[in-house]
Order: structure tokens, then sequence, then C-alpha cells
């Protein structure tokens, strides 16, 4: 899943079905200000920089995917 480098905004998260078959989440470049709870247990790739996500945020976003709050 590759939504990088748009201007989305609000909460990002995954569907249940979404969930458990996503492997590449890439969300950076955009201004999302929070995402989901859980990881997805296939997650290989990861890329959540440049959002702007209030703290805290799940400790999967910033150790996996370079997610960062403010």
């Amino acid at each position: 899943l590759d939504l990088s480098v748009n201007y989305f905004t609000g909460h990002f998260s995954f569907s249940n079905e979404t969930l458990n078959v996503i492997d590449t989440i890439d969300i950076s470049s955009n201004q999302f200000t929070s995402t989901a709870v859980l990881e997805p247990p296939n997650l290989r790739e990861c890329n959540m920089q440049r959002n702007k996500f209030a703290c805290p945020i799940p400790d999967w976003t910033e150790k996996k995917c370079n997610g960062h709050c403010r």
C-alpha cells in the first residue's frame, strides 16, 4: 500500500481484512495526525515519516516505520 506524498489528513487505519494481509505500508509525506493501534501481523516494510502524528503513537509505528509524533 503506497499512499505517500499526498495531502491526506486525519486518522490512518486498516480494516480487519486489510490488517491480516498487508505487508508493506508507505504513508510518508502526508498530514496524518493518528494511526492504527494494531500492528499488521505480516508487516515487512513500512514508512510513516513526515506526518503530523499527535503523541502518543503506537510503539510499532516508531520502531518499524520511523513514525514520529509531535
